[in-house]
């Protein structure tokens, strides 16, 4: 005898959700994107370029532009109403 399967297309749908959810909503994956474990190639690839950074290079140069940026912060106030009143014009 053959069984005939009695399983509804809602019942086979709730079976797949409940291995994974590997069918998504298509408006959820629009809007947030496909939903992937991160990559550990990924990692070990970022892990490998902070390794080469020089922490203290890079301190430094950050240290620099902002005393940049504060010395010339009183310039650029003193020029910001002349630059307005150019792009009113």
């Amino acid at each position: 005898m053959q069984s005939k399967d009695n399983s509804s297309p809602m019942d086979i749908e709730n079976q797949d959700e409940g291995h994974e959810h590997a069918r998504s909503h298509p408006l959820d994956r629009l809007m947030f994107g496909d939903a992937r474990p991160p990559k550990r190639r990924k990692q070990k690839e970022e892990a490998a370029i902070l390794s080469q950074v020089n922490l203290e290079s890079l301190m430094e140069n950050i240290d620099t532009l902002m005393y940049t940026a504060q010395e010339l912060k009183p310039i650029y106030n003193k020029i910001r109403p002349y630059i307005n009143q150019f792009f009113k014009k």
